[in-house]
């Protein structure tokens, strides 16, 4: 914990790179990002001791690593620098270790040893990463320094790599975490908006589950800054978008901090009624003939009735071949209108001859923010099953069947999964089965 190179002045208090050594000031983000370009040279090889060992949750595995490290550590010799792959190990066994304070000047010392000599250390990383690494240390212990580097982060972000968590959306990520850590709950809304937005922007760049992990993070922390400002219903809904999504896209951890302040919330407490006084008991009247007025249905019973009306509706317009009406069910317009001139009665019979029956309807629950109809068809191929997944469209358009959504943001909150994708999988299968 010695090494780098230090004026006279300093060594005494500091023999290089001592996390004890609170005189010696953090590196300043903004100076040294994005670093000089080309990798970090030392004569001191890379310390052979895994990041899996460190990280082990068994001490009997961890501890020794550690040992390992720090004697190689040690043995350095005091003219040279602690590379910065070092520094990176020290770091992230006290992160695993919980000790925010240590894992940062870890970090920090990581910054140091490159600031000026290299944007990437001797195995691939980037000094962004050290950089991010020490405020993810600082959000736990002094979340206005996380907000300082979190923006820092975000302005020297990489560009986006296929396959790789994007530098943007993790500094995004950041800091509408120690926004909402400080309390400053309008400034995380707009942060969220300016993540969603990066996100749809970067959509198929990160790895799939990595991305949507990242993302429903967020959702939860724009739920955290929803119920700061007091609006509570707003909260709920977040929290129980997240409890509806796939599981799979969702850590447990998020699932479950989200429904334990759902469950913290309640539900919302109905206006106190005045009690009703007592009234003289009527006389017996004649009774009045049956109204004329429809009988109104609860909302559970015209949510079916509605369902399965859109159902029935496309399923009698696919077998008509009426693609243009088989549109207006539709959340996102599918069928080429050129198709229309190719449909022959030949291609009209044999629609006519396919088989549909609609199913089961879902009602939107607590573990799921949709509804869904099953429709069993059979194009000649045999039976098959699909669920269609169904929201109010815009404008008061009524249901629609989702085939896709504004935004793969709206989708990813409302838990869809792949189902929209296997709706128009579904149709192409009814196009193929036309020979179109």
């Amino acid at each position: 914990m010695r090494k780098i190179l230090l004026t006279a002045s300093l060594v005494a208090l500091a023999a290089g790179c001592a996390p004890t050594a609170t005189l010696v000031p953090e590196e300043d983000l903004a100076r040294v990002l994005p670093g000089p370009g080309g990798t970090y040279r030392s004569s001191i090889p890379v310390p052979p001791v895994s990041l899996d060992e460190l990280t082990h949750p068994d001490p009997r595995i961890s501890e020794p690593a550690f040992r390992r490290l720090r004697t190689l550590d040690e043995n350095i010799p005091i003219n040279v620098y602690t590379p910065p792959e070092y520094s990176w190990r020290f770091g992230v066994y006290w992160l695993a270790k919980k000790d925010w304070q240590q894992a940062a000047r870890w970090f920090d010392c990581g910054l140091k040893a490159m600031a000026g000599e290299a944007s990437f250390d001797r195995e691939g990383r980037d000094i962004w990463d050290y950089g991010y690494q020490r405020a993810l240390a600082y959000l736990q212990y002094e979340p206005q320094k996380a907000v300082r580097d979190a923006r820092i982060l975000v302005r020297f972000a990489a560009p986006p790599v296929q396959g790789r968590m994007p530098q943007k959306l993790l500094g995004l990520e950041l800091l509408v975490k120690a926004q909402v850590r400080t309390g400053d709950y309008n400034g995380a809304l707009d942060t969220a908006q300016e993540y969603f937005k990066a996100w749809e922007e970067l959509k198929g760049i990160p790895p799939l589950v990595q991305g949507f992990h990242s993302l429903h993070r967020v959702i939860l922390e724009r739920g955290k800054a929803l119920e700061g400002l007091g609006r509570l219903d707003e909260a709920r809904g977040v929290y129980r978008a997240i409890l509806s999504a796939s599981g799979a896209l969702v850590e447990s951890a998020v699932l479950k901090e989200a429904e334990e302040r759902l469950k913290a919330l309640g539900e919302p407490q109905a206006q106190a009624q005045p009690q009703p006084q007592p009234q003289p008991q009527p006389q017996p009247q004649p009774q009045p003939r049956a109204s004329d007025e429809p009988v109104r249905k609860n909302p559970t019973e015209a949510a079916l009735e509605e369902a399965q009306k859109v159902a029935q509706g496309l399923v009698e317009a696919l077998k008509a071949a009426d693609l243009t009406r088989a549109d207006t069910y539709l959340a996102v317009p599918r069928f080429d209108p050129s198709l229309a001139s190719r449909l022959g009665p030949e291609a009209k019979a044999k629609a006519a001859s396919f088989r549909f029956q609609v199913g089961r309807v879902v009602l939107p629950s607590a573990v799921q923010a949709y509804i869904t109809v099953e429709l069993t068809y059979d194009f000649g191929a045999g039976p098959k099953t699909i669920r269609l997944p169904m929201l109010s469209g815009e404008a008061g358009q009524g249901l629609k069947v989702l085939n896709g959504t504004p935004s793969v943001l709206i989708g990813a909150i409302l838990g869809l999964g792949d189902l929209p994708d296997k709706v128009n999988a579904f149709l192409d299968e009814y196009l193929k089965a036309l020979g179109l």
